[in-house]
């Protein structure tokens, strides 16, 4: 677990970044106009980042306290960096040019392979050959 903690805490103060490069580009304004829905009110696009980080934060406070509970949001946030990686660029591709939080994608969506791959080591059962 001390493997993962590490990344993991490496990924959130990675993702505090990201969370950055949205905020001053704009993605709470472009984001919801290219779903055709109104801009998110820059008070509910912070507090909405600012949760997630403290509950990614207790993630890790419960992994380091051995609770099982723990890995379900470090699995989440694995996931969404790998996510990341992925729309950001497509987002770019659909608005033919940049689009808020490409920059920080790429290296958010390498953190979150490695820390996928840790987690399935530790986490996914294996089963002894017959």
């Amino acid at each position: 677990v001390d493997g993962i903690i590490g990344l993991y805490l490496i990924g959130i103060a990675f993702q505090c970044l990201h969370f950055t490069e949205e905020f001053v580009t704009g993605f709470y304004v472009r984001a919801p106009e290219f779903l055709g829905f109104v801009r998110w009110p820059t008070e509910f696009f912070v507090t909405f980042n600012l949760l997630w980080i403290a509950v990614w934060l207790l993630g890790a406070v419960g992994l380091k306290s051995g609770l099982r509970i723990a890995f379900f949001p470090v699995w989440f946030f694995a996931a969404g960096m790998v996510g990341n990686a992925i729309w950001h660029p497509l987002l770019c591709l659909a608005t033919r040019g940049y689009f808020p939080g490409l920059l920080t994608s790429p290296f958010a969506g390498v953190i979150g392979m490695i820390l996928l791959s840790r987690l399935w080591k530790i986490t996914v059962p294996t089963y002894p050959a017959i």
